[in-house]
């Protein structure tokens, strides 16, 4: 048993998180005004489904009835003051989210809870959840429900609290199949899950490593996540998401999870962004601001000590979706800007397309001070100046700028929006600058501020690419480029297959966490890095097979991508294949060095050395496991591109790759150490 160790201090949370269930089924959702009735007992009369429902506790007594309940219990009470009651049944089965993070109305303090529907009032003890502060000081739920069954909802104030009117969203999210419980955080990708709800079952696992002294998890004298199992998250939305077991059906009582940036599984301690044992009674939730692009990696288990056992967990988005923002869209530069005369800070933001041909970006500032004027301004360097001449905000995109203040260019509050294109450039001295692939800009927001004074918005980075993927489709968008892919679930293990739309078998290309991950600037970061060392901090690498640096080239070039790795297929199964001719050591040995020049060799014939060093260099990148073994491959890989000519067969790039592994020219590693072929292996090719 734990001890308690509940704080009696009541946060004022100063910022509110909205909360809103992103992947939500909502089936005719009504909109309608409870009657507020204040007896349990007449709870039916207000039955209502999924939607959003007003109320109004203002001259609600506080009843008897669910004033005791110990998932109610928090800063130092079980009570809900001023409670109505209604009925809610639901439209499907899974789990339904109740909340009040919406609310618009005077009531700014609630408290909820909800009981199995049964008698007219509910049994002390019967509540399937509660919650006081959520999002601010307004409340979420999450409790698991049947279709067509119904539910006893009591909504009120934390005791002390000022009564009001507010309103209350329903909303229902199906169960999907239960994950693979991966007992090893290396297979964390193996589960790529979303929004949405979802089965686990940690019995009969084991604690690994990884993760179990964060100081984010220490809770009554252990930091231990019991019997953990691993997942890897991709949001679809920029902005707040709540990860809980509040509302969860199974054995398992008392959850404990973490949740990581993507990485290494090696390299994870000490990084957790948030962790949780107990929030709503022994069940856990964590509530952090996701970023579109990025992939978590998320460690659910048990308190240690208690009984493992299968639970349900709901993931739900608030944000504004990676769709409507864009991929390649990076909104949060310079941020936050300083506020202005109404008390808020003015935003930046881009909508459309960042692939540079389709010449489809908008850009829109908001919140500026209503008939101010303003205009836009851009450039290709990001830096950071305070109150320039005496302005109440901060300059951030500097050097050589190019400036939207043509008159029919100048916006004017509290919404200004530009059209970037052919038509629209901006003046001196940027005139009429082309976009091309590749390209980073950054756009900047002006506006005049009561007073004659004069502020800034925060900036919005534009990452321009040959193509992009669909988060949502997903697939690949090429303009100019006449045949598409589409993505298609792959093997076990996580991965994607694109394919086209002729051909539904497609080629691997790469896993499904990495394709729904971080999109990088298509012309950087492929250059080998002469003298590696063991921090080798110029590669884009996060721990995964098919990491950014692939993706990113795979995005930039998709034809190309799929030649790549169905030449890298070739190459292996022919190393393979030969192993022992071509002198053993499939993992840094002699078959290995091989395998990699004939890898370069094919790709230098069909796509040129310039583009097959960039997919080479992308995937070392990408796989870096240590500097000995990245060396080896990169030496190899050059030597290989030299081997290439127009016009030569397989065989004969095999011929020559065997050539250059008897005359020494390519290395493999043997006793720890770098070595040239000949001597080292027998090769009898």
């Amino acid at each position: 048993m734990k001890p308690v160790m509940k704080t009696w201090i009541r946060w004022i949370h100063l910022l509110g998180v909205a909360f809103t269930a992103a992947c939500t089924l909502l089936m005719n959702p009504a909109h309608a005004q409870l009657s507020n009735q204040d007896d349990c007992t007449n709870s039916g009369i207000d039955n209502v489904g999924p939607g959003t429902h007003t109320f109004d506790i203002s001259g609600a007594t506080t009843g008897t009835q669910g004033q005791a309940e110990a998932l109610c219990y928090a800063f130092g009470t079980s009570a809900i003051d001023m409670d109505i009651w209604g009925t809610y049944t639901a439209v499907i089965s899974g789990t339904a989210v109740v909340s009040t993070c919406n609310s618009t109305g005077t009531l700014n303090d609630s408290k909820i809870a909800a009981y199995p529907s049964g008698a007219a009032c509910p049994a002390d003890g019967t509540s399937l959840a509660c919650n006081d502060d959520a999002c601010g000081l307004f409340s979420t739920i999450a409790f698991p429900v049947t279709a067509g069954q119904s539910y006893i909802l009591q909504i009120g104030t934390f005791p002390g609290g000022a009564s009001g009117d507010g309103s209350v969203d329903i909303s229902e999210v199906p169960i999907a199949p239960a994950l693979s419980n991966q007992d090893d955080c290396a297979n964390a990708l193996i589960d790529t899950i979303g929004p949405g709800g979802y089965g686990w079952d940690n019995l009969g696992t084991t604690t690994g490593i990884e993760g179990q002294a964060e100081a984010s998890c220490y809770k009554f004298g252990s930091s231990a996540v019991q019997s953990d199992v691993w997942a890897v998250y991709v949001p679809e939305s920029n902005g707040a998401v709540t990860i809980e077991t509040c509302g969860s059906v199974g054995s398992n009582a008392d959850t404990k999870m973490a949740v990581y940036p993507l990485a290494d599984c090696a390299t994870i301690d000490g990084t957790s962004i948030a962790c949780n044992d107990d929030t709503c009674g022994l069940r856990s939730q964590i509530i952090f601001d996701a970023i579109c692009g990025e992939s978590y990696l998320l460690q659910l288990g048990s308190f240690p000590g208690s009984s493992d056992g299968d639970a349900t967990l709901l993931i739900t988005e608030s944000g504004s979706p990676c769709g409507s923002q864009g991929v390649g869209f990076t909104p949060n530069e310079c941020n936050p800007a300083n506020p202005n005369s109404t008390g808020v800070a003015a935003t930046i933001r881009a909508e459309g397309s960042p692939v540079a041909s389709a010449q489809n970006l908008t850009l829109i500032a908001e919140s500026i001070p209503p008939g101010q004027f303003g205009y836009f301004f851009v450039s290709r360097t990001l830096g950071f100046v305070p109150n320039p001449g005496g302005s109440l905000g901060n300059i951030c995109v500097l050097g050589n700028q190019g400036r939207y203040n043509n008159p029919s260019q100048i916006g004017q509050g509290p919404t200004m929006t530009l059209d970037v294109g052919a038509i629209n450039v901006p003046t001196n001295p940027l005139p009429g600058e082309v976009i091309i692939p590749g390209d980073i800009w950054y756009w900047q927001a002006w506006y005049r501020d009561v007073g004659h004074t004069n502020n800034f918005t925060n900036v919005v980075r534009v990452v321009f690419l040959f193509c992009y993927v669909e988060v949502q489709g997903p697939r690949f968008v090429c303009p100019g480029v006449t045949q598409q892919y589409v993505a298609q679930t792959g093997p076990a293990g996580g991965a994607l297959t694109w394919a086209d739309d002729a051909n539904a078998a497609g080629q691997l290309v790469v896993p499904a966490g990495a394709v729904l991950g971080s999109l990088r600037n298509v012309t950087a970061n492929y250059s080998a890095a002469p003298g590696c060392t063991d921090t080798f901090v110029t590669r884009v690498s996060n721990g995964l097979p098919g990491g950014p640096g692939e993706l990113t080239m795979c995005l930039a070039c998709p034809l190309d991508c799929l030649t790549a790795n169905s030449l890298a297929t070739e190459a292996t199964n022919w190393a393979m294949n030969n192993a022992a001719a071509l002198g053993g050591g499939l993992g840094g040995g002699c078959a290995d060095a091989a395998r990699h020049a004939y890898w370069n060799a094919l790709m230098a014939r069909d796509l040129g050395a310039a583009k097959a060093q960039l997919f080479a260099d992308a995937h070392e990148q990408s796989n870096f496991v240590n500097c000995q073994d990245n060396n080896m491959d990169l030496h190899n890989n050059l030597e290989g591109r030299g081997l290439a000519a127009a016009g030569l067969t397989n065989g004969q790039l095999q011929n020559r790759v065997v050539a250059a592994l008897r005359r020494g020219e390519l290395v493999a590693i043997q006793g720890g150490a770098t070595v040239t072929t000949p001597g080292t292996c027998v090769i009898t090719y």
